[in-house]
């Protein structure tokens, strides 16, 4: 064999050791850094989205019906919402729900109408709908939650709840069938 001859094959294994190396580095390294890839751009998801979506499709299904229909929804929140319904009547409540003292004010938006709202859960305080970024939806009937133990409607926070939904010509009976805590 010539020197030429060994310098070509010594140099194919170089090159072949070097890939095999090579492959190796990318095989171990490449989970990391796809990894912090999508960490970097990737949209962060919003929690409170999807308890959001049930607000609105509530809320929209409320303002659709006609007097004298009925329908059943699911309805669930995460740990930082509740969901709270007030009469035309009531401007302010302050009790117990469901083992949960509260203190709700009604927005000026919903004043003389029946509300429904999705409030955020103030965890040092008792108040309730005060934030500025609360969703409240006037009607011009009652919001009422017969099933209640306070008289208003008042679904707490990281629950899966069945709501049966009836509008009446005075009032929007929207009531809790049953509800299941959502694990942490």
């Amino acid at each position: 064999m010539d020197k030429r001859s060994e310098e070509s094959s010594s140099s194919a294994g170089l090159t072949v050791v070097g890939l095999v190396l090579f492959a190796i580095v990318l095989v171990l390294v490449a989970p990391a850094l796809s990894r912090a890839w999508f960490l970097l751009f990737s949209e962060k998801e919003d929690p409170s989205q999807s308890t959001k979506e049930f607000y609105t499709r509530l809320s929209d299904t409320v303002a659709q019906m006609k007097e004298g229909t009925k329908t059943e929804m699911l309805f669930s929140l995460n740990e930082d919402f509740v969901l709270v319904g007030l009469r035309k009547d009531q401007e302010v409540f302050s009790g117990n729900c469901d083992g949960v003292s509260l203190e709700i004010k009604k927005q000026l938006k919903c004043k003389g109408k029946g509300c429904i709202c999705l409030c955020e859960k103030n965890v040092f305080t008792k108040d309730v709908c005060v934030l500025e970024g609360d969703i409240c939806m006037p009607f011009e009937q009652d919001v009422v939650d017969t099933k209640s133990d306070c008289g208003i409607l008042f679904v707490k926070p990281n629950v899966v709840a069945t709501l049966a939904v009836k509008k009446e010509k005075d009032s929007i009976y929207i009531n809790s069938l049953n509800s299941k805590e959502l694990a942490n």
